[in-house]
């Protein structure tokens, strides 16, 4: 796996690390409709805290799911 990092890096010029896909999953999870007590059961942490240091929403996201969910 490092190996094949390694050429991925040198053939697009810029940092790619396998550890960055458990951020993109993580958030792209949750973004999709996904629960938290199973995002953290699959990324294989006891805390909650552990798991939110892979979500990375934004003020976008939030705005989205209030618009979805409020009655106003």
């Amino acid at each position: 796996m490092t190996e094949l990092f390694q050429r991925i890096r040198k053939q697009v010029g810029f940092p790619v690390h396998a550890h960055k896909f458990r951020h993109t999953f993580a958030t792209e999870y949750l973004r999709q409709g996904g629960e938290i007590e199973r995002l953290r059961r699959i990324l294989g942490h006891t805390s909650y805290v552990m798991v939110m240091r892979y979500v990375h929403l934004d003020k976008t996201d939030l705005y989205r799911d209030f618009d979805l969910r409020s009655p106003f």
